[in-house]
């Protein structure tokens, strides 16, 4: 949803572009943005009703810690050091920044 909305508010200025620039641009971002909105549209929406419509699951279902059990262990510790985890981010976020 992110990556869609970005390109979408990025495209979209260009619709109010004057000249020259904004005749030969205007229907691309037009195009793109309504292109990348109906797109997430369908996979909010009409993918996941028609998966559950069509995809039965037949067979054992496989625990998921089972599968990935390192992910598990790293999600625990994270959830269980939530303040340290926030810390971190801000800190990499200030640094980012500077």
């Amino acid at each position: 949803m992110a990556s869609t909305i970005t390109t979408v508010i990025v495209f979209l200025p260009i619709v109010f572009v004057h000249g020259i620039a904004g005749e030969l641009f205007k229907e691309q971002a037009w195009t793109v943005a309504f292109s990348l909105l109906s797109s997430l549209l369908v996979a909010l929406m009409l993918i996941p009703m028609l998966s559950s419509k069509f995809l039965k699951f037949k067979g054992e279902i496989i625990a998921e810690e089972i599968r990935y059990p390192m992910y598990w262990k790293i999600l625990e510790k994270v959830l269980n050091n939530k303040k340290f985890v926030i810390i971190g981010t801000l800190l990499l976020l200030i640094i980012t920044i500077m």
